[in-house]
C-alpha cells in the first residue's frame, strides 16, 4: 500500500512478514479463474472464511504515556492492512463499511500513544487509498478522519491554553507535529484517486475533502494551526491537491470555428506589429481557445457541491493571508515568510477561480472590495500580496485580463518600485505576452518575445533592463499621455484617473 502499486499483492518479496505472505496468497486465492458460477461462488466464501481467520477483531491496547512496542506496533500495521486487502477483495458498499468499522475499533485514538496514532493515521490513508480505487463512496473513512480531527484540534486547543514553559511547549509541539501528519495523510488521500500504475485516470475529488474539519476547523479564525511555522504549508497542500486534482478533472473548453474576414485579416495584420501570434497555444488559452478534451458530466453536481463550500473558504484564506503577513516582518527580510505567504496566496486565489469559474467575480477580491488585498494596512506586504494575488490570478485565469486590464497595469507599474527582484520578472513576463505591448503605456518598452513565439519569458537579470524602461514609459506618461489617454479611453470604467496620476507620480518620486 505504501508504493501506491495494487500490483504488489501478486508480487514476492523476501521483505515480507509472514502475515504479509498469508494475505498475498489469499490474493491468488481470490485471483483464480473459475470455468462457471459455482466455482466462483464456492471459492467466494473461501476467500471470505480465510479473511476473517486472518483478521483479528479485537483492539490493540495502548496508552498515552507508554511507547508501544515494535511487535504491538505491527500488529496494528498488520490488521488495518489485512482490512484494507479485504476490501479490495469485496469492494462493495457494505463490506467496505463493515470493514471500516472493525479498523476504528482497533485502537482508541484518544487514548493512544502518538506512534500509535501515526499507524492509525497511516492506515486511515491506505483504506482510503484502496475506496478510491474501486470508487467505494468515502463516507465511512472521512466520517473517521473527522474523529481523529477533532480529537487532535482539541488537544491543540487545550495545549494553546497552558501556561508558557518548556513542558507545555513541547506538549504544543507534539500536537502540531501530530496535525502536520494528518493533513500530509490527508493530502496524499485526495491525490490518490489509483492504485493502478498504469491507470492515469483524473477524477473529479469528493467535495467531502473539504468540508471536513480538516479544513473547515483549521482555516477557522479562532484556531491559528493553519500559520503556525510547523504546519502551515501541511495545511495548504490539503487545498492545493484538491484544486489540482480538480483542474485535472474537468473538460476544457472546446474550440469555436473560426472564419477569417477581410477584416479579421487586417486585425492580424495589426497584431503581428506587437508581436501577436493568435496561433500561440499561451494567447489561445487568454481567448479561452483551449483544445478540447472528451469528458463526461458526472463532475457537474460535484462542481456545484465545491462552489458551496468554496464561499466561505475563499473567506476563511483571504482572513489566513491577511493574519499571516499581519504577524510577519517586511517581505523583503524573511524569505521564508515570502515564500508561505506566496502559497497562501495561491490557495485563496485557487479557490476564488473555483468561484468565478461558477459565475462570481474577480471584483471582490480587487479595489476596496470585501476580500481585496488592499485593505491589508502594512504598505509593503499590500504591494507583495497584490504581486502575487495578480501573477496567481492570470496563470489560473488569463482571461481576467482583457476584463482587467487598467488594474493588472496598475500593478505592473506599482511592482517597479523595489530594487530587489523576487517574482516581479514573472508577472511582468505574464503581462507583456497577454498584452502583446498594446496598452499605451507599454509601448516604448524594450522587450521582445521568445524566437518563434508570442511569449515573453523574461529572466531575472534582463528585468533591470525592463525595469528601467518601464520607468521611462511611466515618466513620459505622467507628463503627455496620461490625461488624454484615460480621458478618451477609459472615461467610462470605475478606474480614477487621478488616481492613476497619483499612483504614477509617487512611483516616479520613490525610484527617481
Amino acid at each position: 500500500m505504501i508504493q501506491r502499486d495494487i500490483s504488489l499483492l501478486s508480487v514476492q518479496d523476501k521483505g515480507d512478514n509472514v502475515f504479509e505472505v498469508l494475505l498475498k496468497m489469499i490474493v491468488q486465492v481470490a485471483q483464480v479463474d473459475d470455468t462457471n458460477d459455482t466455482e466462483k461462488k464456492h471459492r467466494d466464501i473461501q476467500v471470505k472464511k480465510m479473511l476473517n481467520m486472518v483478521v483479528p477483531v479485537g483492539s490493540v491496547s495502548s496508552t498515552r504515556a507508554t511507547q508501544p512496542t515494535g511487535q504491538e506496533s505491527s500488529m496494528l500495521f498488520n490488521r488495518l492492512n489485512a482490512m484494507a486487502v479485504a476490501i479490495h477483495l469485496d469492494p462493495s458498499i457494505s463490506n467496505a463499511r463493515h470493514r471500516v468499522g472493525q479498523a476504528r475499533r482497533c485502537v482508541n485514538f484518544k487514548e493512544a500513544h502518538d506512534y500509535t496514532r501515526g499507524v492509525c493515521m497511516r492506515g486511515i490513508e491506505h483504506i482510503c487509498a484502496v475506496m478510491r480505487h474501486h470508487r467505494v463512496q468515502l463516507g465511512e473513512i472521512l466520517s473517521w478522519l473527522a474523529e481523529v480531527t477533532g480529537i487532535l484540534l482539541g488537544e491543540y486547543q487545550e495545549a494553546r491554553m497552558l501556561p508558557s514553559n518548556d513542558n507545555n511547549n513541547i506538549v504544543k509541539i507534539k500536537t502540531v507535529e501530530m496535525i502536520k501528519s494528518l493533513l500530509v495523510s490527508a493530502a496524499r488521500m485526495i491525490e490518490t484517486a489509483s492504485l493502478d500504475t498504469k491507470d492515469e485516470r483524473h477524477e473529479y475529488p469528493d467535495p467531502a475533502f473539504l468540508e471536513g474539519p480538516w479544513v473547515k476547523d483549521i482555516f477557522n479564525p479562532k484556531n491559528p494551526v493553519a500559520i503556525e511555522d510547523d504546519s502551515s504549508a501541511a495545511c495548504q497542500e490539503v487545498v492545493k491537491a484538491f484544486l489540482d486534482a480538480r483542474m485535472k478533472a474537468l473538460p476544457r473548453p472546446s474550440v469555436p470555428p473560426v472564419s477569417l474576414t477581410v477584416d479579421s485579416q487586417e486585425s492580424q495584420d495589426e497584431y503581428d506589429k506587437f508581436f501577436i501570434d493568435l496561433n500561440d497555444p499561451v494567447i489561445l488559452a487568454a481567448l479561452g481557445d483551449e483544445p478540447a478534451q472528451a469528458s463526461g458530466m458526472e463532475w457537474k453536481g460535484k462542481e456545484e457541491a465545491v462552489y458551496k463550500v468554496c464561499v466561505p473558504l475563499a473567506s476563511q484564506l483571504f482572513r489566513v493571508v491577511c493574519r499571516y503577513v499581519v504577524d510577519s516582518p517586511a517581505p523583503s527580510r524573511v524569505e521564508s515568510r515570502r515564500e508561505t505567504a506566496d502559497r497562501w496566496i495561491d490557495c485563496w486565489v485557487g479557490v476564488g477561480n473555483v468561484l468565478v469559474q461558477n459565475g462570481s467575480s474577480w471584483k471582490n477580491h480587487m479595489h476596496l472590495g470585501p476580500e481585496s488585498w488592499e485593505r491589508i494596512p502594512d504598505p509593503l506586504w499590500r504591494r507583495r500580496v497584490g504581486l502575487r494575488f495578480c501573477l496567481a490570478l492570470l496563470k489560473l485565469d488569463s482571461k481576467a485580463y482583457s476584463t482587467y486590464e487598467d488594474y493588472f497595469i496598475e500593478v505592473l507599474l506599482v511592482c517597479t518600485v523595489p530594487f530587489k527582484t523576487t517574482i516581479e520578472h514573472e508577472y511582468v513576463s505574464i503581462v507583456f505576452t497577454l498584452d502583446g505591448l498594446r496598452h499605451p503605456l507599454l509601448r516604448g518598452v524594450l522587450a521582445e518575445p521568445s524566437a518563434g513565439s508570442s511569449t515573453f519569458e523574461i529572466s531575472l537579470e534582463e528585468y533591470s533592463t525592463v525595469r528601467q524602461t518601464l520607468i521611462k514609459c511611466k515618466n513620459s506618461a505622467i507628463i503627455i499621455k496620461i490625461p488624454l489617454i484615460f480621458e478618451q479611453r477609459y472615461s467610462s470604467t470605475s478606474l480614477s484617473v487621478c488616481k492613476i496620476i497619483r499612483i504614477l507620480s509617487t512611483t516616479s518620486t520613490l525610484v527617481s
